[in-house]
């Protein structure tokens, strides 16, 4: 019995001796790894550490490649497509943008008013002393006589253009003024487009002179027969536009017919709101008063002589009224 006591013992101290062992082996991190297995399921392919196989990295590049080409394409394509889309979706106002309207000088400054306006020596004075007669005229509900020219200057406001396709008047006209008339000729020219809308033959789209033509023999032709108006996206353009009535008082504003994506739209033109107001010249005898200025009377204005009333030799400017 004792000796199997002492068994027994031995054996319990060794399992203890074991279990402390083994913790103080999971304590130990240097403790050595067990042997490796041999087998021969090994995989002798070259690699870097923690990468592919070196035979794989050829495809992995030319794929990478191929996939950039694509996105590089797919780019180019898509990015104009939809930026074009963007751009038309916020785009407002009209098809054509009016960037500037101004009457000119290009047909003088001549100004008729109606029976019950009469003119004195002082308001001779007045208009002489005035920076700008033209105003001073205006100011006094004078109309221009004759033929009004508007420079317009136009822009194209669409991203894929547009194309001006006919210009007419949209107004009215009545019976001419008849009472003063105030004449100014010309002094020069300018240098655009120019098309001629004839009031007297109202609702006739815009006309123009080509090169060589008699202009004493109106040989003219339809401007948008012959010519369009093409503006890309801000693109501008300058027309000079000549209203002229030999029998009419004539209010219009111009009427624009232009291609916008494919559908014809009508786009209207004012003079600041206003319509563009021209007035027959009459025979120089059916003025109840007439005046003669700018390069014709040394600048100022003066009463017209009978010899220019009657269209005869002499001095046409006669002497300012008292």
């Amino acid at each position: 019995m004792d000796g199997v006591g002492v068994a027994v013992r031995g054996i319990g101290g060794a399992m203890k001796r074991t279990k402390k062992s083994r913790k103080a082996e999971a304590a130990d991190p240097l403790a050595p790894e067990p042997a490796a297995v041999a087998s021969d399921d090994r995989d002798d392919t070259p690699r870097k550490p923690g990468g592919k196989p070196l035979w794989l990295r050829p495809v992995t590049w030319v794929a990478g490649i191929i996939v950039a080409a694509l996105g590089v394409a797919l780019s180019n394509l898509l990015v104009p497509f939809f930026g074009g889309f963007l751009e038309r979706a916020t785009t407002t106002g009209e098809p054509v943008r009016v960037d500037n309207v101004r009457i000119t000088d290009l047909g003088g400054n001549s100004f008729a008013f109606p029976d019950s306006a009469q003119f004195s020596g002082r308001d001779l004075a007045e208009l002489n002393s005035s920076p700008d007669p033209a105003a001073w005229l205006e100011s006094r509900g004078g109309v221009r006589a004759g033929a009004l020219w508007i420079q317009l200057t136009v822009s194209g406001n669409r991203p894929d253009g547009v194309r001006i396709l006919d210009l007419k008047p949209a107004g009215s006209c009545s019976t001419p003024h008849a009472g003063t008339l105030f004449v100014s000729p010309p002094a020069g020219g300018e240098n655009a487009q120019m098309v001629f809308l004839h009031l007297d033959n109202f609702g006739a789209s815009a006309t123009y002179r080509p090169e060589g033509a008699d202009p004493m023999a109106h040989e003219e032709r339809p401007y948008f027969l012959d010519k369009t108006i093409s503006l890309k996206k801000d693109e501008q353009f300058v027309l000079l536009v000549m209203l002229d009535s030999k029998k009419s008082l004539c209010s219009v504003e111009l009427d624009f017919t232009v291609l916008d994506a494919g559908k014809t739209v009508s786009q209207r033109v004012s003079n600041q709101g206003a319509p563009f107001t021209v007035t027959a010249e009459l025979s120089r005898q059916a003025w109840q008063q007439t005046f003669l200025g700018g390069v014709m009377c040394t600048g100022d204005f003066v009463p017209a002589t009978d010899a220019w009333l009657l269209d005869q030799p002499g001095d046409p400017c006669g002497a300012p009224l008292p």
